[in-house]
């Protein structure tokens, strides 16, 4: 299935919803800029972290796509690389710093 397929918009709706419900998106300009921006877009490719060990989830694999849209379009920070390595190239060695897409209601201010 290719990235452009993914039928994403049920999951942003669901978690602009949550937003907003919540408190965390309050004004209509940015509930707007929340539901027409897929975050899918900028994380083709996630580190999930259990301890010390990352998994890989990418877009671009079948056996992964739910998993990966889950987190995707959670309320939780995307690890997006992992020191020098991006998230596509993991290296257990190299997870202390760590780029992020931000959780949508910790870090948008979007009141």
């Amino acid at each position: 299935m290719d990235i452009s397929e993914i039928d994403w918009q049920p999951r942003l709706r669901a978690l602009v919803d949550y937003l907003v419900r919540g408190g965390d998106v309050r004004s209509e300009p940015w509930r707007a800029a929340f539901a027409q921006t897929p975050r899918h877009v900028f994380a083709p490719t996630v580190l999930t972290l259990s301890g010390s060990d990352a998994t890989e989830l990418s877009g671009t694999y079948p056996d992964q796509h739910q998993s990966w849209l889950e987190w995707v379009y959670s309320d939780d920070s995307l690890i997006t690389a992992a020191g020098w390595r991006t998230a596509a190239r993991p290296r257990r060695s190299h997870l202390g710093r760590c780029p992020t897409i931000p959780n949508p209601a910790a870090s948008t201010g979007a009141r």
